[in-house]
C-alpha cells in the first residue's frame, strides 16, 4: 500500500491534478459564460497535456517537465485558470512590464522546496557541462547522503528505497545496505 501511494501521490502528480482541475472548471465556466479564453488559457492546456504525456510515458522527466510548464506559467505565458488569474506586474521605466502569475508562483514554490535536491542538481547539470564535474559533483553528492543515512535503521532504509530518490541518494542507501549486510556475514 505504501509503495503505491508512494507512486502516486508524488508532488508532480499531484500539481498536475491540481492543474487539470483548473482548466476543466476554466473550461467549463468558459463554455456556460460564453466567456472568451485567450492565447495563454489555450497554451496552457496544450502545455498541459504535453506535460502530462512526458510524465507519463518518461516518469524520470517528471520533475523538469513540472517546473518548465510552472516556469512558463510564472511568467504568464501559459494560464491554467482565468477566473482566479492575478497577475502581479513589475514595470521598469514605464516600458518594460513584468508579469508573474500567482497559482503558478505558489506551485513553483511548492515543487522547488519539496524537490530542492533534485532541482539543484538539475541547475548543476545544466551548469557544469563537463563529464568530470559531474563526477566530481555526484560523489559529493553520494557522500554526503551516505554521511546522512548512516544512522538510519534498516526498515528506514528499506523505506526510503520505496521513494522517489536522486540517484546518488539511492546509491548511497544501497551501498549502506550491503555494507550492513558483508558485516553480517
Amino acid at each position: 500500500m505504501a509503495s503505491i501511494q508512494s507512486k502516486y501521490l508524488k508532488i508532480e502528480y499531484l500539481i498536475i491534478a491540481f492543474l487539470w482541475l483548473c482548466v476543466l472548471i476554466s473550461y467549463s465556466i468558459a463554455l456556460l459564460t460564453d466567456y472568451v479564453l485567450y492565447t495563454s488559457n489555450y497554451l496552457g492546456f496544450i502545455g498541459l497535456s504535453i506535460t502530462t504525456l512526458i510524465v507519463i510515458k518518461f516518469p524520470e522527466k517528471k520533475t523538469v517537465s513540472t517546473l518548465i510548464l510552472l516556469i512558463l506559467g510564472v511568467f504568464d505565458l501559459l494560464s491554467f485558470i482565468y477566473f482566479f488569474n492575478t497577475i502581479f506586474s513589475i514595470s521598469i521605466a514605464k516600458r518594460v512590464s513584468i508579469e508573474f502569475q500567482e497559482l503558478s508562483f505558489c506551485l513553483l514554490l511548492i515543487l522547488l522546496f519539496s524537490r530542492k535536491e533534485k532541482v539543484i542538481l538539475i541547475v548543476r547539470s545544466l551548469l557544469k557541462t563537463t563529464p568530470k564535474d559531474i563526477a566530481e559533483q555526484s560523489n559529493s553528492m553520494h557522500n554526503r547522503f551516505k554521511t546522512k543515512f548512516q544512522m538510519l535503521t534498516d526498515k528506514e532504509i528499506e523505506d526510503r528505497l520505496c521513494n522517489d530518490l536522486t540517484f546518488e541518494a539511492r546509491e548511497a542507501l544501497l551501498e549502506i545496505q550491503r555494507e550492513r549486510k558483508e558485516l553480517v556475514k
